[in-house]
């Protein structure tokens, strides 16, 4: 039954229902959604939060991409930029 008050809706609850709206033959224990499904998900959302952090640090020039043959991309501090690094960082948004 649905409810207008959404005072009651436990915190997870839309979360969860994602989940298994985003595959909807899932089918798991409450131990298994609350590890492993919920969990994926989240590791899911942060890969791709990171992938965007680390690709506007490059454009900006904080880091740099370094793409070798057979192996992914790796990142690292660009030594030019430390000081305006260092300075981004204190930064208060």
């Amino acid at each position: 039954m649905a409810r207008d008050d959404e005072r009651d809706v436990p915190a997870k609850a839309k979360e969860v229902l994602d989940y298994f709206l985003c595959h909807p033959q899932a089918v798991d224990t409450l131990e298994g959604v609350a590890r492993w499904r919920l969990m994926e998900e989240r590791v899911h959302e942060r890969v791709k939060a990171v992938n965007q952090a680390l690709r506007w640090l490059v454009v900006e020039g904080f880091l740099t991409e370094e793409c070798r043959p057979h192996t992914e991309p790796v990142f690292r501090l660009n030594e030019r930029k430390v000081a305006a690094a260092k300075a981004f960082c204190r930064r208060r948004d």
